[in-house]
């Protein structure tokens, strides 16, 4: 199966959309100011990291922003069902400091690290059409 063969203002689209999907449904998640603002940096942070690592490896905006939106869309599909226990292990890490109360629960583990896996063979192949 071949991947679709979108132009870079359609992956610019999807990579903003993406970004703002993050933002919409991770950050209501985060329970105190002070992770609603290191969440919300998120999408600033990866960019940043892609931007440096694209230029590192010569890669054109064609392989960068499909693999950018499979990551900003991965995170919420991760989390997607562990919201309030992602709420109480931060208000209690932020309470307490860092404890084995605190960590997060394997479930919640497996999950994200599942569909990040995915969604990054996901971007993997959407940049194969490229």
């Amino acid at each position: 199966m071949q991947p679709p063969s979108l132009p870079v203002q359609a992956w610019w689209t999807i990579a903003v959309f993406a970004a703002v999907a993050f933002l919409a449904l991770v950050v209501p998640m985060m329970p105190t100011r002070r992770s609603r603002i290191q969440v919300a940096l998120g999408p600033v942070a990866t960019a940043l990291f892609a931007v440096a690592s694209a230029a590192v490896k010569d890669y054109g905006p064609e392989t960068l922003l499909p693999m950018y939106a499979a990551v900003m869309l991965g995170i919420p599909l991760g989390l997607l069902g562990h919201g309030r226990e992602l709420k109480q292990k931060i208000i209690d890490r932020e309470q307490h400091g860092e404890r084995p109360e605190n960590k997060p629960s394997t479930g919640m583990v497996v999950q994200l690290v599942t569909v990040l896996l995915v969604m990054c063979a996901v971007g993997v192949w959407l940049t194969s059409g490229t």
